[in-house]
């Protein structure tokens, strides 16, 4: 339930009210209530008698108290009270909580309710009262003041104000605390309740299948959340708080889900409310999370995390690298090799070049299934495997394409970094280390040409190896990209199970510069041959 629900069950209530009554609160006066009684409800008219009743008007001072059952007052202004068993209320333009508990809707405008000597006000949103030894006022939507003893509180949505006997407020709301079996709460909060255990669970397992005393970094991190890989926000500075792992890629997953502010600021709005106690679903529902998105967040690093099944090792196996956290005992995982069974399988397994048109038009689908040795187990391996080739970022609009690069070359233990576009790109490259960028050249907005130009322009970026990763095939393309100073061409089709020897022979060139820059010069030479013959014939 969003914020947006949360309005329209608040306009919902005030409806099904009115319903109820079957009359609308236009000619109900500012000390008036329309009283709705389920179960024993008692009136007591101008401090006389209580006597049992079932509805009518209540006018300024009247009170009613719930024996056994629910009420519900509708003000005017389409403002609704409802009370439960024990509670106690005066009616008046502020109306006076005397004992127990009081829901308060308030679709439109505002409305205090007095709690000797506390005044809590409800500003278009929904409020839960509750008055015994102390006072406690939380926020379900909307917002709140709380008054008393000449202070004054804001208290913001899923946040409480608790006001002891001697009328103190506090110098700060802390969460909303809920109760599973709360009809209130439940009215208003049950998915994002449900969310917050599951959440929980999930937190404690991701913790638990962590070898004890591991620090990941935020490789480790982006390597389990899907949303950070594109983040240049993610950088090692937020994972100073001291939460664990489970706790961290769970806040990770609400903070790339979330739509409030940017992702710094979600971020730290996101751990901040945690530190202060809040339930992990209060802290998604704070944040306007997207619920399903959430959830295919943590569902991806379960999956990589998530313990062992029992598989028969073929005979080419060999061991998982030592200081893997498994489950079971010692796992194997398939040999790679270029033959034998499955190999022409694997090979057939390719990036094909895509017929691209303008941006914006339709393209075919450039990737045929991932191949099978990135799948399964395997895949499960690769959040704990050290990555010590280097760190690639791959640039491409398709998500296949990243996905399946990113697989076979996180698989020969390299870092990968993903920009789905241009200015993601250059922004990734600029704050994080980058040892080999695999560009693509034909984007939608910025090209592949301009983020080349970008890049070799910033004296930051300038020095990071690039290789053009592309389906166009033509000499002039080959020529510029050489001329412009990439490490290298590389033309769909390849095969992605070699993609890791290939990159580590990318980053290895770097070492010798005077002897790249040779071997370039030989290739623009070579070129400029095949054209001068082309144009002779």
């Amino acid at each position: 339930m969003t914020r947006s629900r949360l309005a329209r069950l608040v306009a919902g209530l005030v409806g099904m009210t009115l319903a109820a009554t079957g009359c609308s609160t236009a000619h109900l006066g500012a000390g008036d209530a329309r009283l709705t009684a389920t179960g024993v409800v008692q009136v007591s008219r101008h401090g006389g008698a209580w006597r049992t009743a079932r509805g009518g008007v209540l006018h300024f001072g009247d009170r009613v108290r719930v024996v056994h059952g629910s009420a519900r007052l509708t003000l005017a202004g389409q403002r609704v009270l409802e009370l439960r068993d024990r509670s106690r209320v005066e009616v008046r333009p502020a109306p006076l909580l005397l004992a127990g508990d009081l829901l308060v809707v308030v679709p439109q405008g505002r409305l205090g309710i007095a709690a000797d000597p506390v005044v809590a006000t409800v500003s278009s949103g929904a409020a839960r009262l509750s008055r015994g030894l102390a006072f406690s006022a939380g926020v379900y939507a909307g917002s709140m003041s709380v008054e008393s003893a000449g202070q004054s509180l804001a208290v913001p949505a899923l946040r409480q104000a608790d006001v002891p006997a001697v009328g103190l407020v506090p110098s700060r709301p802390v969460p909303l605390i809920y109760r599973d079996s709360d009809t209130w709460d439940r009215r208003f909060l049950g998915d994002w309740i449900d969310l917050g255990r599951d959440l929980e669970s999930s937190s404690r397992g991701l913790t638990g299948e962590l070898p004890a005393g591991d620090r990941p970094s935020t490789v480790f991190y982006r390597r389990l959340v899907p949303g950070l890989r594109s983040q240049p926000a993610f950088t090692p500075g937020l994972l100073g708080r001291g939460h664990d792992p489970g706790e961290t890629v769970v806040g990770a997953a609400i903070t790339v889900t979330g739509r409030r502010g940017v992702f710094a600021q979600r971020w730290g709005g996101v751990f901040g409310f945690r530190d202060e106690g809040a339930a992990w679903g209060l802290v998604a529902l704070d944040q306007l999370a997207d619920r399903n998105a959430l959830l295919a967040q943590i569902e991806a690093a379960l999956g990589l995390v998530g313990r062992q099944p029992e598989v028969n090792a073929p005979a080419n196996a060999t061991p998982v690298p030592t200081g893997l956290h498994t489950s079971t005992s010692p796992t194997t995982v398939p040999r790679r090799s270029s033959t034998g069974p499955g190999a022409e399988a694997v090979d057939r397994r390719v990036i094909r070049g895509s017929d691209r048109g303008p941006p914006g038009q339709h393209r075919q689908r450039a990737v045929v299934p991932v191949v099978e040795r990135c799948a399964g187990q395997a895949a499960r391996l690769l959040a704990f495997i050290p990555m010590t080739g280097g760190r690639v970022m791959i640039v491409d609009d398709e998500d296949e394409i990243r996905e399946l690069c990113r697989v076979n070359l996180e698989f020969d233990n390299f870092e990968v970094l993903e920009a789905p576009d241009g200015p993601t790109a250059l922004e990734l490259a600029h704050g994080e280390r980058v040892d080999l960028i695999l560009l693509d050249l034909m984007m939608p907005g910025m090209d592949g040409w301009e983020v080349l130009s970008r890049l070799k322009e910033d004296p930051v970026t300038a020095e990071i190896p690039v290789v053009l990763l592309t389906a166009k095939g033509d000499e002039r393309d080959q020529m510029r990209g050489w001329e412009e100073g990439i490490l290298d061409y590389v033309q769909k089709p390849f095969n992605p199970v070699t993609l890791g020897q290939w990159a580590r022979q990318a980053i290895d060139a770097r070492r010798d510069p005077q002897l790249e820059a040779e071997r370039r010069e030989r290739i623009i030479e070579k070129l400029r041959m095949i054209q001068e013959l082309r144009r002779s014939q």
